[in-house]
């Protein structure tokens, strides 16, 4: 029987500060029998549409949340209870990022007490203000903050989180924050702030956390104390904080009212596209459809006809009509901007459309493709059908410059709050993992150089044939720190970096997107992006030389 969910663990996507992928923690978890486990990410919401629909694929019932930094660089650990809970997430990471410097986003106590509701609060590691204060003996300022915490998000929605990972000095914390948690009749919460899915996985953790100090491993005093930050069995954790039962069973407590699930309750909707008085998206479409077959075709055959009514169809039963309507209106922005210039309109479309979206003939009529599928008699099964599971991909390239120009103008055309660029994660590839995982270890600079240029266009999980064909370097495989070296390097490969910003993929929401997804600005041009890399259910307009 279950007696306890882990609710603060990070993965790959703190950038530099978890050492598994989403899959490690989700089918260890599951291994390890949980049913339940929440993903609290680095001030970000990076991995969590990942993680929801990873957990969902392997059983796990996920929990989403995140650390946050409040005033004060303490930590506060957010989990999204409800539906209105993550809106509330993504607004205060949004503030904490596009209101504050690059790379310190940070979360004001003001801003903080209007937007608790839906969400539950976890004091947070031993770098939370709570455990802060205790720890430095502070104990009526520590009252004091648990108050406040307890008032702006209600009762039974603050905890106070205890940790046991066996470093000196957690047994007299815990205590002390369970007397003062009685004291102040708030509830408390066991977690073990999980940094990775296994234990032996803490040394690319140690090397992760050089790297982004940009120093050695030996430099570096900044790094977990030991080995404990893994995701633990269940009774391993009953028997690290078996003097506080409590805070087991609240665990599974928590676990049962965060109900909501980011991979099913988005509740995404569409953009209104602008449709003349008196007419609906679908009315509209329709009309459009139909005005351009006339002029594309004449006289219509009996073929295009049942093509055309068959799609149309299809679009009204999936509810798309607003989604081809929103194509249709970048369109015109495209067409517009070609006009302006080249000086005059453009002989045909601006930009053309690929992939599937071609074999519909309503892409063909308002312009999405420049492809006739009647003539080419293409399938149209790929694109549409009667049992269409996710929105069907319509992919439109444009020129470099109408592209660039493109992006503005949507942008401005939507707004800021309705409309954003993609975010994209640049990953460790070989060359990047061999510079940053030996600068860590303090191997020669003038030796990663050589090694890191002989190995470009390779794979990490070559790194051994690699080494071993340079001239002088195949002796290196037997030393123990050469062996580490390339362990490290071949674990690395495909973590997330950083949030980067998508060459040229957009997102169109009806609802603000800053209660769907968290926002940033972008390091290039200081533009709104995501926090995704993808959006399962998102209007993009991509752009490609």
């Amino acid at each position: 029987m279950n007696n306890y969910t882990e609710l603060h663990a990070y993965s790959n996507y703190s950038f530099l500060r978890g050492a598994s992928h989403i899959e490690e923690l989700v089918i260890t978890a599951r291994e390890q029998g949980y049913d339940t486990l929440a993903l609290t990410d680095y001030n970000g919401l990076y991995g969590a549409l990942e993680f929801a629909h990873c957990a969902r694929e392997n059983g796990l019932r996920p929990i989403t949340g995140a650390d946050v930094t409040t005033a004060g660089g303490y930590q506060l650990t957010l989990l999204c209870e409800t539906r209105q809970g993550y809106a509330n997430l993504c607004r205060l990471l949004s503030h904490a990022h596009l209101d504050h410097e690059r790379r310190k986003p940070s979360v004001e106590y003001e801003v903080l007490s209007r937007h608790t509701a839906g969400l539950i609060a976890l004091s947070g590691s031993k770098h939370g203000e709570v455990p802060s204060l205790v720890a430095e003996g502070r104990y009526r300022e520590a009252e004091e903050t648990a108050r406040k915490y307890g008032q702006w998000f209600g009762e039974n929605s603050f905890f106070i989180e205890l940790q046991n990972n066996l470093v000196y000095g957690d047994g007299q914390r815990n205590q002390a924050l369970f007397d003062l948690a009685e004291h102040v009749g708030i509830e408390v919460i066991a977690t073990n702030n999980v940094h990775y899915h296994a234990r032996e996985r803490h040394r690319l953790q140690d090397i992760l956390t050089a790297i982004r100090h940009n120093t050695t491993l030996n430099a570096s005093h900044l790094r977990l104390e030991n080995s404990e930050y893994y995701l633990k069995p269940q009774q391993e954790m009953t028997g690290l904080v078996r003097n506080f039962p409590k805070a087991l069973s609240n665990t599974m407590r928590i676990a049962e009212r965060c109900q909501f699930d980011l991979s099913r309750d988005l509740d995404y909707q569409f953009p209104d596209a602008p449709v003349p008085v008196g007419e609906t998206s679908e009315s509209y479409l329709r009309k459009l459809c139909h005005c351009e077959a006339g002029r594309k075709y004449g006289r219509l055959s009996q073929k295009v006809i049942d093509r055309l009514e068959e799609e149309l169809r299809l679009v009204e039963l999936h509810h798309l009509s607003g989604f081809f309507l929103i194509h249709y209106e970048i369109m015109q922005l495209a067409h517009e901007i070609a006009t302006e210039v080249k000086g005059r309109p453009p002989h045909g479309p601006p930009g053309r459309g690929r992939g599937s979206s071609v074999s519909a003939i309503i892409c063909y009529l308002i312009g999405l493709s420049h492809i006739d599928p009647i003539r080419s008699d293409l399938f149209l099964g790929r694109f549409l059908n009667d049992e269409l599971m996710s929105v069907p991909d319509i992919d439109l390239y444009f020129d470099r410059e109408t592209r660039e120009k493109l992006i503005v103008r949507v942008l401005d055309h939507y707004g800021r709050e309705h409309a954003s660029i993609v975010g994209a994660f640049p990953t460790y590839e070989i060359q990047g993992a061999v510079r940053d995982v030996g600068g860590a270890l303090g191997l020669p600079e003038p030796m990663l150089d050589r090694l890191a240029k002989a190995s470009e266009g390779g794979s990490t999980e070559h790194i051994v044939g690699e080494v071993a064909h340079i001239p002088g370097y195949g002796d290196k495989l037997g030393a123990s720190l050469w062996r580490h070296f390339i362990d490290m390097v071949q674990q690395i490969n495909a973590f997330p970096k950083h949030l980067a910003q998508h060459s040229g993929g957009i997102v169109i929401s009806s609802t603000p997107l800053v209660e769907i997804v968290p926002l940033q600005l972008s390091p290039i041009d200081g533009r709104t992006i995501m926090h995704w890399d993808k959006l399962s259910v998102g209007v993009g307009a991509h752009g490609q030389d």
